[in-house]
C-alpha cells in the first residue's frame, strides 16, 4: 500500500482523533448486526456504512457550529467544504472493516476471516474481535447482579 493511501485510510497524526471515532462507529454497528445480518451482510455493509455517513455529516455540522460561535458569523461554504475535508478520516476509517465484510458477502473471505478467527489471523488485534456470532452471547451478556455476586456465580 503507498503512503499517501496508507494515511488516507489508516490515518496519521493531524487525523488521528477522526480514525478512532470513524473506527468506533463503523466496529460497533458492525458488532451490534453482526448476528441479525449474519446472511445478509450487504445489509450490513450499507447499514454500518450510512451509519459513519450520517455521524460524519453531524460531525462537520457541529465543528461548522463551532466554528461560527467562534468567528461571531456563520460559515461560508467553502470554510464547511474545508471542515469536512480536514474530517474525511471519520469516513476513511469505515473502508477496510466494510471492505471486509463486503468481501464476505460475496464469497471471498470466510466468517473467520472477517470477524476475527481464534487461529491468530485475521483481526486479533480489534478490541471488537469476540463479536464472532459464536462468542457473542457470553461476551455482550449484561450483569444484572453486583459484581461479587457476579463473580461467585462464575466461577
Amino acid at each position: 500500500m503507498n503512503e499517501r493511501l496508507r494515511r488516507l485510510i489508516l490515518g496519521d497524526r493531524q487525523t488521528i482523533a477522526g480514525t478512532v471515532y470513524g473506527t468506533i462507529i463503523v466496529m460497533s454497528v458492525l458488532a451490534a448486526g453482526a448476528h441479525a445480518y449474519e446472511h445478509h451482510l450487504w445489509r450490513l455493509v450499507v447499514l454500518a456504512g450510512g451509519s459513519a455517513v450520517v455521524l460524519w455529516l453531524a460531525h462537520v455540522y457541529s465543528h461548522g457550529l463551532g466554528e461560527s460561535l467562534g468567528l461571531g458569523r456563520r460559515v461560508t461554504f467553502e470554510e464547511l467544504v474545508s471542515i469536512a475535508r480536514r474530517e474525511h478520516s471519520v469516513i476513511a476509517a469505515a473502508i477496510l472493516p466494510l471492505a471486509a465484510v463486503a468481501l464476505g458477502a460475496v464469497g471471498l473471505l470466510a466468517h473467520e476471516q472477517q470477524f476475527g478467527s481464534r487461529s491468530g489471523s485475521g483481526w486479533q488485534c480489534s478490541p471488537l474481535r469476540r463479536f464472532d456470532t459464536r462468542a457473542s452471547s457470553a461476551w455482550v451478556r449484561p450483569r444484572l447482579s453486583s459484581p461479587s455476586a457476579s463473580t461467585s456465580q462464575s466461577a
